[in-house]
């Protein structure tokens, strides 16, 4: 092979280099900022490390949220069931404070007990 032959074929894998080195810089340029986060994880890895020690509290509370379910649903059920009651009480408080007040004003049978202490 001649010198020409070879430096053309040199300058064809040239080309070629240079372009898959250009492809390359696209997509790093294209992570730049990535890069930037990345820094910045790292100043924060004792945060990270904390962070991840809470990985099983988090479990343990996502058991808890999922066993208070049917608490929240039967505390729910009895408010209900108060209100419903409360309903039905109060106008009954009224009436019995009226039956109070009208057995108060009568007359009382006195008893032996009542005529040895004398009158009232």
């Amino acid at each position: 092979m001649s010198a020409g032959g070879q430096t053309v074929g040199t300058l064809r894998q040239l080309t070629s280099d240079l372009g898959r080195v250009a492809d390359a810089l696209e997509r790093i340029a294209a992570h730049a900022g990535a890069l930037d986060d990345i820094a910045r994880l790292a100043n924060h890895a004792d945060s990270l490390d904390r962070l991840a020690e809470t990985g099983p509290g988090l479990d343990r509370l996502a058991l808890m949220v999922d066993a208070l379910g049917p608490l929240s649903q039967a505390v729910a059920m009895l408010n209900d069931t108060v209100g419903q009651l409360n309903a039905t009480v109060v106008p009954l408080q009224g009436t019995a404070e009226r039956v109070g007040r009208m057995m108060d004003r009568l007359p009382r049978k006195r008893t032996d007990r009542d005529l040895e202490s004398g009158p009232a």
